[in-house]
């Protein structure tokens, strides 16, 4: 059997590496269209695979009609959780902090740096006005 690799950023080792399929599990269940309340089966499929740089575990999710061990390359990462923040936050905050997360386990004191960049764009996005005296 022909061995299944993506390339994606892990979030456990911070890199952007080939991710192994080592597992496949295919749950059914019912469906519903929200604007019409109409029914449909369909099959959840989620792919276990293995970081081929720090060899931790990811789960990903597909949902298909018919889904087959191809779909694993359009899959969505569900374990662990990517840190991407949502929508609303202000693109210039969710880049820092994307930054941030991808340096957490290889530079912790850049990290920690970038997190405050993180809070001082996030400060600045919601027009927060300057302390007068500083909190030790």
């Amino acid at each position: 059997m022909e061995e299944i690799r993506n390339v994606g950023f892990c979030p456990h080792c911070g890199n952007k590496s080939p991710h192994k399929l080592i597992h496949t599990q295919r749950t059914s269940g019912t469906g519903w269209i929200i604007e019409d309340g109409e029914e449909f089966d369909l099959t959840v499929v989620y792919f276990i695979a293995s970081c081929e740089t720090c060899n931790h575990i990811l789960v990903y999710r597909a949902v298909e009609e018919i889904p087959d061990d191809k779909y694993f390359t359009s899959a969505e990462l569900v374990f662990p959780e990517s840190g991407e923040l949502p929508s609303p936050v202000a693109k210039t905050v969710s880049n820092i902090y994307g930054e941030a997360l991808r340096i957490k386990n290889l530079a912790p004191n850049a990290f920690a740096v970038q997190i405050r960049r993180a809070l001082e764009a996030l400060c600045e996005d919601r027009g927060a006005k300057k302390a007068r005296y500083r909190i030790c």
